[in-house]
């Protein structure tokens, strides 16, 4: 069970997907068990740490779970949401952001799987949604991240 923290944030981002877009019974076509979807959060946090020092050397007082599906609250056609950043963003935190709760990045798993991709695409879309929640963190917004095809 992951830690919650379900307490009040300044912003809530998030990066989801037209219901339309949804390819529902099609989850089996990836074959992905939650230990190999965890693994690719895992090595996109590494490859993020390897690749992008300055951006991974500012990352402090952040949770990232994976969980099976968002809470109805944010995810209104249910299985859309495949991502969600909650918290104060880097540039928005003050002097005043101490003995702060950790903002909290969850990445849904019944959602990238209802995608209906093949393993590989899979894959892909759950290092996208890694990037683009953590880019929400370091504070960058959604134009930005549809620029560089992380929208």
């Amino acid at each position: 069970m992951p830690l919650v923290y379900t307490g009040p944030a300044d912003r809530i981002r998030a990066r989801g997907i037209s219901c339309t877009r949804m390819k529902r019974g099609q989850a089996a076509r990836s074959g992905m068990t939650r230990e190999f979807f965890e693994l690719i959060v895992e090595r996109t946090l590494e490859e993020l740490r390897a690749g992008r020092r300055e951006a991974a050397a500012g990352i402090d007082n952040l949770l990232l779970v994976v969980e099976d599906s968002a809470a109805p609250e944010h995810d209104h056609c249910g299985e859309c949401l495949l991502g969600l950043y909650e918290g104060t963003a880097l540039p928005d935190r003050g002097t005043d952001y101490v003995w702060a709760l950790p903002d909290r990045i969850s990445i849904f798993m019944k959602a990238h799987l209802a995608l209906g991709l093949d393993r590989e695409g899979t894959a892909e879309e759950i290092r996208k949604t890694v990037l683009h929640e953590i880019a929400h963190y370091l504070g960058i917004e959604e134009p930005r991240l549809h620029e560089i095809g992380w929208g």
